[in-house]
């Protein structure tokens, strides 16, 4: 069994997503399929804020995380999926300080 000392998190920008579903499990399974290449995920979420034009619903704020167990899992998204698409938008890549929970 791998032991994981820290979790590290990756800043995804340009990220506009119309998903069908809206919840925290959606997004993770999204972006779990999506970087499995590069490790397991231990979190994912996208920055939503209130719809002011329909209340009840969210709108993405155009980026999110992805949070990595190993820092080596991190740094290979970061090479591998920097620039790529996803959904049609250029993602942008970068180590953020953030922690999620």
């Amino acid at each position: 069994m791998v032991k994981y000392l820290h979790f590290v998190v990756v800043f995804l920008k340009l990220v506009e997503f119309n998903f069908l579903g809206d919840t925290s499990c959606f997004f993770f399974f999204f972006f779990s399929q999506h970087f499995k290449k590069c490790g397991p995920v231990y979190s994912a979420i996208v920055a939503r804020k209130n719809d002011p034009k329909n209340p009840g619903n969210m709108l993405s704020m155009g980026y999110g995380f992805v949070q990595f167990y190993r820092e080596q899992d991190a740094s290979r998204a970061l090479q591998s999926y920097q620039e790529t698409m996803l959904e049609n938008h250029l993602l942008e890549l970068k180590k953020s300080s953030r922690t999620l929970q």
